[in-house]
């Protein structure tokens, strides 16, 4: 058996060794459009013996927390050791990559909106001191709605399939540099303030409720003047670099990981300022209706 594996593993690497000077030439460089072509032609045996090394590599990673175990650690010592962390933590993560690449939609929602709905409750109940019960929960309903419909679903669309696709074909012609420059210049002064923002501020005018549909687009407008300026400052602040990495070195099916990862610390500044606006805003009708009830009294018999 041994020497059957030591002959699988030299046939292996002859197979290997021929495929490369094949496709190089034997000018010992490798084309790099050739890439996709050399893996196809791989001999079977080589593209099994890689798996049988991948799933061996993985039986021989010993569990930290059975051999911690055994060597007489409590349950709580095991659990909280680093090592254990590490383990655990890297196998959440292989998970999450691996679901990714396999269902890659799927995930992209689900990750949205528990981004979007987590980010908005953490602002609400550490930095506001809410109690659960003192949630607002018109402004939790527009995260979940915002993470289903733009965070989730068009996004997903947008940069998988659009605005990647157009980086990867002007990448070529007018090198990485200028060609994710331009990408990220669409994406932050006309995506974002022209269909992000507005977006949100609709959804946040029709959780609030009392606005009519044909009242709609003034409503949007009238909060995007009021708050447009400062939100997309701090929203350039945080995705203008964010998005240049995504668009140089991210691959299309992490783009959506790298833009929650990114975002769970945005969406908690654009709760925070969207909190801060409510608050301001019912101070100033708070005033007003002060100044109502005083000069109804001032003028009563």
């Amino acid at each position: 058996s041994e020497r059957r594996h030591g002959e699988g593993g030299s046939s292996t690497l002859t197979s290997l060794f021929g495929t490369w000077r094949r496709f190089a030439g034997g000018e010992g460089s490798l084309p790099a459009a050739n890439l996709t072509e050399m893996v196809a032609a791989l001999p079977q045996e080589a593209i099994d013996a890689a798996e049988a090394r991948a799933k061996a590599k993985a039986r021989d990673v010993i569990d930290p927390f059975g051999s911690l175990r055994h060597a007489g650690a409590s349950r709580f010592a095991a659990l909280t050791h680093e090592k254990v962390r590490e383990y655990y933590w890297a196998r959440v993560v292989a998970a999450y990559v691996r679901t990714e690449v396999r269902h890659p939609f799927s995930t992209a929602m689900f990750s949205s909106v528990t981004k979007c709905v987590s980010s908005d409750i953490f602002v609400q109940m550490v930095l506001e001191e809410k109690s659960f019960f003192e949630l607002d929960w018109n402004r939790v309903a527009s995260f979940f709605v915002l993470g289903v419909t733009y965070v989730g679903a068009f996004q997903y669309r947008l940069y998988n399939h659009w605005l990647k696709p157009l980086n990867d074909v002007w990448r070529p012609k007018y090198g990485l540099a200028l060609s994710t420059g331009a990408v990220v210049a669409i994406d932050q002064a006309f995506v974002q303030p022209f269909l992000y923002l507005p977006t949100f501020l609709g959804i946040r005018v029709v959780s609030e409720g009392g606005t009519r549909l044909l009242d709609l687009p003034s409503e949007i407008f009238a909060k995007w003047k009021q708050t447009g300026p400062e939100t997309m400052t701090a929203l350039w602040l945080v995705w203008v670099p964010a998005q240049a990495i995504n668009f140089a070195v991210v691959p299309k099916h992490l783009t959506i990981p790298w833009m929650n990862a990114i975002g769970i610390a945005w969406n908690g500044v654009l709760s925070w300022m969207t909190g801060r606006y409510a608050a301001a805003e019912a101070a100033k009708r708070k005033v007003v209706d002060e100044e109502v009830i005083e000069r109804g009294e001032e003028t009563a018999p």
